[in-house]
């Protein structure tokens, strides 16, 4: 659903007057972006210089369906909100916004062709893994998992792992899925991003599909850790080394 930029997400009307749910979108420099919810900056040294800034924000201010965007003009960031260059990107293609919520305290917007580049080459490469966290979604808590080098790896083999369920049915034994979010650090500016829910029964996360994560997954969020993972581990390094 990210791969075209859809300024209209949807219409309706209460009171005779249009409500537009906006899709999170940014246009600047004649370039339209949109914020690439499965990518996250690896490193807030990796910020570039101001391209520009957001001169109106359309949410609460148009209610018009047939509006042209314009240069300036941004979905949901605020009036003078800063646009950065992201260091690899010298054509622009992505950008980032300052947001305290977000991983690094940035959220990258992208165009609509850069996107489907990134849609491919941010899948979870084991190989080349440096780093691998996951911290609680919409927390400023320290992260939960800080993995680096084979580490790292071994979580993206148990991403890779994972057994699809196309009907697979969440439990609500315990209310509602906790959420997490991780990260996979490739040494790129830009790393791989995705959600991980809990159902107190499976840990699980979607890719196309949902997909099943492996038994191992649950040592993560152990502590301590079990010997188990703790053996899984030490087994990939002796095998790295082998």
């Amino acid at each position: 659903m990210l791969l075209t930029i859809v300024l209209l997400s949807g219409c309706r009307g209460i009171g005779g007057q249009a409500i537009i749910d906006w899709a999170d979108f940014l246009k600047l420099n004649g370039i339209s972006y949109s914020h690439y919810w499965y990518a996250a900056l690896t490193d807030p040294a990796k910020i570039g210089g101001k391209v520009g800034e957001v001169a109106f924000q359309v949410a609460d201010n148009v209610h018009n369906p047939g509006y042209k965007t314009k240069n300036g003009d941004a979905a949901f960031l605020a009036k003078g909100t800063v646009v950065y260059a992201v260091e690899g990107y010298s054509d622009h293609s992505v950008v980032a916004v300052k947001d305290p919520k977000a991983f690094n305290g940035y959220r990258l917007y992208a165009n609509d062709q850069k996107i489907q580049e990134l849609s491919a080459s941010l899948e979870p490469v084991e190989q080349t893994v440096k780093r691998a966290i996951i911290y609680k979604e919409s927390s400023d808590d320290k992260p939960i998992v800080d993995v680096q080098g084979v580490s790292a790896s071994f979580f993206v083999s148990l991403l890779k792992r994972s057994e699809d369920r196309e009907s697979y049915t969440p439990s609500r034994t315990n209310g509602d899925p906790k959420m997490y979010r991780f990260v996979i650090d490739t040494g790129k500016s830009i790393g791989y991003s995705n959600i991980v829910l809990d159902d107190g029964v499976s840990f699980y996360w979607q890719d196309r599909n949902t997909k099943l994560l492996p038994s191992e997954f649950a040592y993560y969020f152990a502590e301590p850790r079990r010997p188990v993972f703790r053996w899984a581990i030490s087994n990939l390094r002796c095998r790295a080394a082998l």
